[in-house]
């Protein structure tokens, strides 16, 4: 069940070759995201030496826009499950309160690999959503459209 595949996310390793969520900028300015990558060793974070814990250990930041973090969550949490499980990464959401900007803050945990995988996983969600979203406000457009034609012609 463990090899068992989302169609939503294709599987590869967590060192798999990927392109860089720096070069994925359609799908970053499109949904609204902004990538605030830091390079954060955990002896930063916790006082203690990297290398006795996990080596090449990375944290990375991006904002989300609000209304997007829903499609990334998804219902009972299960889109941001299998993003957490295929990539590798911790990531973490910060509340709603603590936003600014009507953004959210993702942070992302892991190995360099497992961070690019997680990015590339969050970037894929977000154009994904925003596709749907533009096919539904064409496909609303095109009914009102034919509403207004209906309408004339029993006139």
């Amino acid at each position: 069940q463990q090899q068992q595949q989302s169609a939503a996310f294709p599987a590869a390793p967590c060192g798999g070759s990927l392109t860089p969520p720096h070069m994925m900028s359609s799908a970053a300015a499109l949904a609204g995201a902004r990538l605030r990558s830091q390079s954060v060793s955990i002896q930063a974070q916790r006082g203690i030496d990297p290398a006795a814990l996990m080596p090449n250990v990375r944290t990375q930041q991006i904002m989300i826009p609000n209304d997007m973090v829903g499609c990334i969550i998804g219902k009972n949490g299960l889109r941001i499950s299998e993003i957490r499980r295929l990539s590798g990464s911790r990531i973490s959401i910060a509340k709603a309160s603590e936003s600014e900007n009507n953004e959210r803050l993702f942070t992302i945990k892991g190995t360099p690999e497992c961070n690019e995988r997680a990015l590339y996983l969050l970037y894929g969600q977000l154009e994904a959503e925003r596709n749907r979203r533009t096919d539904n406000a064409y496909l609303m457009a095109s009914l009102e459209a034919i509403n207004e034609q209906t309408a004339i012609a029993e006139e």
